[in-house]
């Protein structure tokens, strides 16, 4: 261990081997990955009735985490003239008349229709609407459809605007899309541990797990809303995977940051030897070295350093008891929970387009020294991180690499106190 103090080394002996017997991941599926269109949450299908009783086709409603979707579709030989669709947060929202019958002809989707044509799709914004998840919208689907020599009016079946008219509408709630996770280490074998840890406070998420620097394609992370990036033992693919995830944030990622991600840190005063860097990922992480890092030390959190905010919700106490970190806050970063040896516990940073790295100076893979509220630690610091902004999706269609997934929410037994922590020998 060069350029490392005698009796550091001597310490690290212990901590320094693999445990053979430690937990391994099953075999799982490895399927390659190519960008799609988003599945719809929530959605709902009510038939689409022409004039009153004649079942003409279906009207489905649902939602992804941007838009709502409105798509009729007729059958049986109808066909689709002139379409008219309506969203809005309440009824009173819909043009309607004095006496509250809907006027299809001022709705804000308005198309004739090819002839032959038997779906359409309108796209409202949630913005626009000004709903969210967990709120309703209401919904009305109007056109004039045809059938041979038959012509109709139809509606969305479903409540009536008003009694004297059979024009009605129906009601949608927004539903949460849930959304991916990206557990990502040079040791995969905590992974499932650490999906199974925070998957009961994360039911809408499902997790996968990377450990190649080459599994990171700009297609590949998009797909995710978070990356909790750790390690266990110095990664020599840092400076590769750090640049590949600056890449990521720059387009709109947000990153989750555990020990011991700063063993790496080009300016950590104990592996400098080392000559290791995270790269770019260096320029936008909320901490960095004071020169006295050492991760080998028990430290407990400071109750009275807690400042109330989404990242320490239901969090009363934690306790490490071999793998914090001391680091300290880069000036912009705000830490909301602190050590009682001084050092931050849980920070962040927010940039430009809303990205969020969240910084938790505790090890992530640790089932055995740990204490508290350990699994609302990452939860909260997944979370917050995640709605932040939303990674661009590349307009190409590609595949990435293959990569193990993990079994999500799978718990398996922790690593054991002997297995390799921080750097290797």
């Amino acid at each position: 261990m060069k350029g490392f103090p005698v009796l550091l080394a001597l310490a690290f002996v212990a901590a320094c081997s693999e445990d053979p017997s430690g937990p391994q991941l099953s075999p799982i599926s490895q399927p390659s990955f190519s960008i799609s269109a988003p599945a719809l949450c929530g959605a709902t299908t009510a038939a689409f009735m022409a004039g009153q009783t004649t079942n003409a086709g279906t009207v489905s409603v649902g939602n992804d985490d941007t838009n709502l979707y409105v798509t009729i579709t007729t059958t049986g030989g109808w066909t689709l003239r002139e379409t008219h669709i309506a969203a809005a947060k309440t009824v009173a929202g819909i043009p309607h008349n004095k006496p509250g019958n809907p006027v299809p002809g001022q709705f804000p989707v308005k198309a004739t229709n090819a002839a032959g044509t038997t779906t359409y799709t309108a796209t409202f914004s949630l913005a626009s609407l000004g709903v969210t998840t967990g709120q309703n919208v209401v919904v009305a689907a109007h056109a004039d459809v045809a059938n041979g020599s038959s012509s109709e009016g139809a509606w969305s079946a479903g409540t009536r605007f008003v009694q004297s008219t059979w024009a009605t509408y129906s009601a949608h709630t927004i539903a949460s899309c849930g959304y991916k996770a990206l557990i990502l280490s040079n040791s995969p074998y905590e992974h499932s541990y650490i999906a199974g840890l925070v998957g009961p406070l994360m039911p809408n998420v499902t997790f996968e797990s990377a450990s190649s620097a080459a599994t990171l394609t700009p297609a590949y992370l998009a797909q995710f809303k978070v990356v909790l990036l750790y390690e266990n033992g110095l990664w020599y693919e840092a400076a590769s995977v750090g640049d590949k995830l600056a890449a990521y944030i720059n387009s709109g990622g947000n990153v989750v940051l555990g020990t011991f991600y700063w063993q790496d840190r080009s300016d950590n005063v104990w592996y400098g030897s080392f000559n290791y860097t995270w790269g770019q990922l260096e320029t936008l992480d909320p901490l960095h070295g004071d020169g006295q890092a050492f991760e080998y030390r028990y430290a407990q959190m400071n109750p009275a350093s807690v400042v109330a905010h989404p990242l320490t919700a239901g969090v009363n106490s934690f306790t490490s008891a071999y793998y914090p970190n001391g680091m300290v806050a880069k000036p912009g970063t705000i830490v909301v929970a602190s050590y009682f040896d001084g050092a931050p516990f849980i920070a962040y940073v927010q940039h430009g387009l809303g990205q969020r790295v969240v910084a938790v100076t505790a090890w992530p893979g640790d089932s055995y020294g740990v204490s508290g509220d350990v699994a609302q630690v990452w939860a909260n610091a997944l979370s917050f991180a995640a709605a932040g902004s939303t990674p661009a999706t590349p307009r190409m269609t590609s595949s990435s690499p293959i990569v193990a997934r993990s079994a999500a929410r799978t718990a398996v037994p922790g690593p054991t106190v002997g297995g390799a922590k921080g750097i290797r020998p």
